[in-house]
């Protein structure tokens, strides 16, 4: 008996809806983690440029104010989800990366 993969279990409309552009992060995820595509590859660093500009991360980074902050007064973690080291841990589970 051989061993079954996860591929065994879905079709490959699951896998094109993984890989829509709305979400890069989701499409980013996919080719590296699922699909064991190269970081070089040309449609994961299409998708990694994606997440700065489209989708939730571009969502994130279009709130910053110009201090480079996200609130006006915030107090280290506070207030929950909304201060500014919350938006970089939302940005860093996305794989949002600066240049």
């Amino acid at each position: 008996m051989s061993e079954k993969s996860w591929r065994d279990f879905t079709d490959e409309t699951v896998l094109a809806w993984l890989q829509e552009p709305s979400y890069p992060s989701i499409c980013y995820y996919t080719l590296r983690c699922l699909l064991d595509t190269p970081a070089d590859d040309n449609e994961v660093v299409s998708a990694r440029r994606a997440i700065l500009t489209e989708g939730p991360g571009a969502e994130i980074l279009a709130r910053q104010r110009p201090d480079g902050s996200w609130l006006e007064e915030e107090n280290a973690y506070n207030p929950l989800y909304k201060s500014s080291v919350w938006q970089l841990i939302f940005l860093a589970e996305l794989r949002a990366e600066g240049n």
